[in-house]
């Protein structure tokens, strides 16, 4: 029996936090707590990995998780239990590349994760791929400016056009 696909995501929240170093901290407290250590100790106790662009692990330096978070200017990870993206953007981090950090940590609880962990990070970067495409689509200035009389905005994301 082939069974179906559910396209849609589970109910989400989200819980921003003020800075790089306090989402890291939301992401490995939990971690350090199991193994009977405190967040300092894991984090001076732990070598630091991460994959590189063939999905290989490699050895990062101290500290260049949250630098590099900060150089990005948004970060964030799901919790796939409750469905919560703990995040973290700059004020004036780009709204599109926002909502593709969004999008790819919703594609992390959308369908069915795949085993390989390097594989599961592409497929959930589909969907912030796919976000960030709409949304330059949705930007597109050749797109009509919002023209009901009753709305008199030039807002790029009102829904107000006239059926042609």
């Amino acid at each position: 029996m082939k069974r179906s696909i559910d396209p849609n995501p589970p109910k989400m929240s989200i819980c921003w936090h003020e800075s790089p170093e306090a989402v890291h901290r939301a992401m490995w407290e939990s971690v350090a707590i199991g193994e009977g250590m405190t967040y300092d100790e894991l984090l001076a106790d732990s070598e630091i990995c991460g994959l590189d662009d063939n999905g290989n692990e490699v050895v990062l330096e101290p500290g260049s998780d949250i630098s590099g978070m900060r150089a990005q200017g948004c970060w964030a990870f799901v919790d796939t239990v409750s469905s919560c993206i703990h995040a973290w953007a700059a004020p004036d981090t780009d709204k599109g590349r926002v909502l593709h950090m969004l999008a790819h940590e919703i594609g992390h609880v959308t369908g069915t994760p795949h085993p390989d962990g390097f594989q599961e990070e592409m497929r959930a970067e589909q969907f912030g791929r796919v976000a960030a495409l709409a949304y330059d689509m949705l930007l597109n200035k050749d797109r009509p400016e919002c023209a009901a009389p009753e709305c008199g905005c030039a807002d790029a994301f009102c829904m107000a056009w006239p059926d042609d």
